[in-house]
């Protein structure tokens, strides 16, 4: 391995006879597309974005921010 951090290189090791299953079994048991992780992954961001915006607000700091309009979510 051409690793240089320590406690990487040694995950990877340990990690490495796993990946096999880890990524087969996974996929079989739950067979998502990029796609559906993609949204599962923006979504988050803009529930952060939206708490982050809460906790602005309520402390009176939002105006000084500049904040975007938030994306309408449609589930």
């Amino acid at each position: 391995m051409s690793c240089k951090i320590g406690p990487l290189c040694q995950f990877a090791r340990r990690l490495r006879p796993y990946l096999l299953g880890i990524g087969i079994l996974a996929h079989a048991r739950w067979p998502l597309g990029t796609n559906v992780v993609e949204a599962i992954n923006t979504l988050i961001m803009v529930i952060k974005r939206i708490a982050y915006a809460s906790a602005m607000t309520a402390s009176n700091d939002a105006a000084s921010v500049g904040m975007l309009p938030f994306p309408s979510i449609k589930v």
